[in-house]
């Protein structure tokens, strides 16, 4: 079963605002987790909207069953001038959306109130000073009580100015409550080892590679210097 469906912002505030990250999370006609979509921007773009300003944007998704929900998030950062400065980011959130294989009539969902923020995941898409990071990992491989995780970091520079990453630390914490540091040194690391990787205004590169657990279940929690 797939659908379609169309996203449209509009800017009401006095103030000049960027999207930077989308958060979609898709459920089944039994609330069973199905797919969770979240990376920079939409369809390629980071869109910037001045006050009355106005995007929009068309995508689709697949179920196996005949009914389901979808709800999301938006990463918003307000932009302070032309220097870009100060920075202040904020979450749009989209309240749950019906999908029913019954009727073609669409169907208008509000944005989620205060009290709906707790249905929203966290996501691993982050920005720092308008470097856009978003990771997953996925179980690889287990051996002699080693369990190995593959992870794919996409790091998209949303500034106005070249940057280059010299640095990488990747720390993970067991289910144990225990925290080491896997991998820590110079460059990007990963498959890229200690290479640096300069990125152009505008430009995005993916980095993957491999850390692992001494328990089955756990956390990582990465840095690009």
């Amino acid at each position: 079963y797939s659908w379609k469906y169309v996203i449209a912002f509009r800017n009401l505030g006095d103030e000049t605002v960027q999207m930077l990250t989308r958060h979609w999370v898709f459920l089944t006609d039994a609330g069973r987790l199905h797919a969770e979509v979240k990376g920079p921007g939409a369809r390629g773009v980071t869109p910037v909207l001045p006050p009355g300003g106005e995007w929009s944007y068309e995508s689709g998704t697949t179920l196996r069953t005949p009914m389901g929900s979808m709800y999301g998030s938006f990463q918003f950062e307000v932009l302070a001038g032309d220097t870009r400065s100060s920075m202040r980011s904020f979450s749009a959130r989209v309240g749950r959306l019906l999908l029913s294989s019954e009727g073609d009539a669409p169907v208008d969902v509000a944005c989620a109130g205060e009290e709906d923020a707790g249905m929203l995941p966290f996501t691993s898409v982050l920005v720092t000073e308008r470097v856009i990071l978003g990771g997953n990992a996925a179980f690889a491989s287990s051996k002699k009580g080693k369990f190995t995780f593959r992870y794919d970091v996409q790091i998209n520079n949303a500034r106005e100015e070249d940057i280059e990453i010299v640095g990488h630390s990747w720390t993970v914490i067991g289910s144990d409550g225990a925290r080491r540091t896997v991998a820590e040194g110079p460059g990007v690391g990963g498959s890229l080892k200690e290479r640096r990787r300069k990125l152009a205004a505008g430009d995005a590169f993916r980095v993957q590679g491999e850390i692992r657990l001494w328990t089955t279940q756990g956390n990582a929690e990465g840095t690009y210097q």
